[in-house]
This record gives C-alpha cells, structure tokens and sequence, in this order.
C-alpha cells in the first residue's frame, strides 16, 4: 500500500449574507488531510458535478475510478470509451513559507498566469505521448489562490494560440461538500487577445478581496 502524504490546505470560506451580519456558510468543503485524499476528494465531486452538466461527454453512463496506468490520476470509463482524468492544485505565486496566513493580498495578474501556465505545461509535456483523451483538472485549496478574470483572460488566450495534451482543462473551486463553481478554459469560445491586450494584462495587479 503506498504511504499517504499529508498536504497543507488553506480555508475557502463561502459566506452567508444576512441582514444580521455574514457567517460561514454550512456544508462547506472540508478538505482531508493528505494529498490522496484530496485529489480523491475532489475530482469525486468535480465529476458528479460534470455528469449534469448540459451536453457534457461525461454522462450518467460514466463511472469514475482510480488509476495507475501513466501515473494519471483517474480514469473516466463507460462502456464504450475512456477518458483520462489529471488533477494539479493552483498556488499562489508568491512564497509559500509561513503558509497560506501570511499571503499578501494583492499580486500581479501576469506572474499569476504564469504560475498557472507552468503547471499546464509541466502536465502537458509528462503525458505529452499519451494518445487518450486526458482532461485537466485545477483546483485551489484556498481563497487566496483563485485567479482573477484578467487572469483567466491570460491562461485562456494562452491555451487558444499553443499546443498542449488537454482535450479539456477546468478550473474548479470546491465550495461546499456537494457543489461549487466550474469554469473551463480550454477549450473557449473567447476571442483571442492582441498582443497590446496581452501586454496590458500582465503588468496589472489586482487585490484578493477575503472575508474573514
């Protein structure tokens, strides 16, 4: 049996906002200790999630197993096709040490694309040979690490112009135990950028805004 790794997790605290002042919501995600558990955690909901999603190719006919062939992660599997499923966390750009506590709220939204794109890449090229369908799944663990749109913008039109491994790659915030919000970046209907917008997003900085 393989040993488990235990991983360090932030907090993402989905509020309720009442006329009486803001709570944590309940039922929101709680992530295990190790990073097994997490991923399995994690890309459990994502799937249930994706099954009914309107027109997704993972339907109700899928069933959602654990891998070890190429070391992905899982395998999506019906009757008639497979599809590979990888997970990787998204981190913040700046450093880790002392936790995620003692993060700075703000950052620059090109480092942070850049960040992401670097985990996209490393993934690609590792299952670069692989010929299966191989969806990604991002993730975070904590509020401090969701990228803003601008960001988004930038690790989209980054996907649309350069070859990668994906057929799918996703991005996941796991709020509460039974749902949380799934947006896919590749593949996207967004125009592309011009080089002058590409520019202009990478020397911005943005503000995370977190309600303790």
């Amino acid at each position: 049996m393989k040993k488990k790794h235990i991983k360090p997790t932030g907090e993402i605290k989905p509020h309720l906002i009442t006329g009486y002042g803001s709570n944590v919501a309940p039922n929101r995600f709680i992530f295990p200790e190790t990073k097994e558990d997490i991923e399995e955690k994690v890309a459990n909901l994502f799937f249930r999630l994706l099954q009914d999603t309107h027109n997704s190719i993972i339907n109700q006919d899928f069933e959602l197993v654990s891998n070890e062939e190429n070391d992905l992660d899982f395998a999506m599997k019906s009757k008639e096709e497979i599809v590979f499923l990888e997970l990787t966390e998204i981190i913040p750009q700046q450093n880790m040490k002392g936790g995620y506590k003692n993060l700075p709220n703000d950052y620059n939204i090109g480092a942070q694309a850049q960040v992401i794109l670097d985990l996209i890449l490393k993934k690609s090229n590792k299952y670069a040979g692989i010929k299966s369908k191989i969806f990604l799944l991002m993730y975070i663990t904590d509020d401090m690490s969701s990228p803003s749109m601008s960001c988004e913008k930038l690790v989209i039109d980054f996907l649309k112009k350069n070859e990668h491994s994906f057929v799918n790659i996703w991005f996941f915030i796991p709020i509460l135990e039974d749902s949380g919000p799934m947006k896919i970046l590749f593949p996207s209907s967004n125009p592309e950028l011009i080089e002058k917008e590409v520019n202009e997003l990478r020397t911005r900085n943005v503000r995370n805004i977190s309600i303790k």
